[in-house]
């Protein structure tokens, strides 16, 4: 390592200004100094600070070849809650979709990891709740606890919010990308302001691109630190508008990135907003 380089990540260590690190191998729950977010797979975050140790839209399965998903050695130890997997205490899913989330991998881990709680919309919860009782079936296995699940009511436009020992996290109703058609009309999507060790991490779901889906929050005055935004606000002139204007993060990543023709993606997304971050593949963290 040059002597330059060595000086810059010092510096932004001593300074806890937002980098992009190299890939680690380490998941949540292993120990590391101040706050650590690592990209699972395409929403897919971990949030790691202290006893805290968060799973957001990082448990799905293989879905469709357009999205990146959660590779299955990750998975299989997600799954079955090994190490460096069995301390989450908290699992959030943004909506129901199969690119988000899978429903009897979760119930799984929540089976084999007592201490975990999946915080989400009645949609999800009554996928997993589902699975869990299929699996508690199928297999004779006792089934994960009610105090594991807990409900949070998706209104537009309206946030709820639960916090837990360092950590106050906010819901925020969204309307889901293309909400005017019918098949997506009715998706419970939300956003989370996750206050954590010091800072303030927004994740907005597949939240769709105008300004009254935002409006209602007062995010612009949140002095939020990172905000992880589908790649394709980043690409559009309203979606733009909206981080300057509406949310105003310190940083701002690209999440959702396909897996197909990525390269360009990312040209595209640089060249439309030169100060993103972008995530697209498994280990690429943050520290603070």
């Amino acid at each position: 390592m040059s002597m330059l380089r060595l000086s810059i990540i010092l510096l932004l260590l001593v300074t806890t200004v937002c980098g992009q690190a190299d890939r680690g191998d380490f998941g949540p729950g292993t120990v590391q100094d101040g706050l650590t977010i690592k990209y699972i797979a395409n929403e897919g975050i971990s949030i790691d600070s202290g006893s805290n140790h968060i799973l957001l839209d990082a448990i799905h399965r293989r879905y469709k070849p357009e999205y990146a998903f959660t590779p299955e050695d990750i998975l299989s130890k997600i799954e079955s809650s090994r190490y460096p997997y069995n301390r989450f205490n908290l699992i959030l899913v943004s909506h129901n979709h199969g690119d988000h989330f899978n429903a009897e991998s979760i119930a799984m881990h929540l089976m084999n990891n007592s201490s975990a709680t999946l915080v989400s919309s009645d949609q999800v919860i009554d996928e997993v709740l589902k699975a869990r009782d299929e699996l508690a079936g199928s297999t004779g296995r006792k089934a994960s606890s009610p105090s594991q699940f807990i409900r949070i009511k998706h209104e537009w436009k309206k946030s709820a919010v639960y916090e837990g020992e360092g950590l106050k996290v906010r819901f925020l109703g969204l309307l889901h990308a293309n909400s005017k058609l019918p098949a997506y009309r009715d998706i419970q999507n939300f956003g989370h302001l996750i206050e954590i060790d010091g800072k303030k991490l927004l994740h907005i779901g597949d939240a769709d691109i105008f300004t009254e889906n935002f409006g209602s929050f007062g995010l612009e005055n949140e002095v939020i630190d990172v905000a992880f935004v589908p790649y394709w606000f980043l690409l559009s002139k309203d979606g733009r508008a909206i981080l300057n204007k509406e949310l105003k993060a310190k940083t701002v990543v690209a999440i959702h990135v396909p897996p197909t023709g990525q390269s360009k993606t990312i040209r595209d997304i640089l060249d439309s907003f030169p100060s993103a971050v972008v995530f697209s593949e498994q280990g690429e963290m943050l520290n603070y």
